[in-house]
């Protein structure tokens, strides 16, 4: 234990010391274009609250955890998607005019 302690960092960023950086902006503000995906952070939050509540065990708050980051990270991959998709969409059509909008075929 002694070992492994010299290599933990347990201790938390003094919360005034992150206010002083505006480099790093809260995430609040980070999130605040992005509201779905804060409150699946939020729920995270709420569930750890939970676990601990109810006496899980670790396993238990474990699995819980990973099924949330998984969600988590279907979201963040389906916000990028509908980001990037009509950049690339215009970047596709412009290196080949041939190509043609996406949509249902009209008969």
């Amino acid at each position: 234990m002694c070992i492994i302690k010299q290599f933990v960092k347990d201790d938390l960023p003094n919360s005034n010391q992150n206010n002083n950086d505006q480099s790093e902006p809260s995430l609040d503000k980070r999130f605040a274009n992005r509201p779905h995906l804060r409150r699946r952070l939020l729920l995270i939050a709420d569930m750890i609250d939970e676990a601990v509540a109810e006496g899980c065990t670790v396993h238990e708050a474990e699995a819980r955890a990973m099924e949330q980051i998984r969600k988590l990270g279907q979201e963040v991959l389906t916000d990028w998607a509908q980001k990037s998709e009509p950049q690339m969409r215009q970047a596709a059509q412009s290196e080949n005019r041939k190509l043609i909008n996406y949509g249902k075929k009209k008969r």
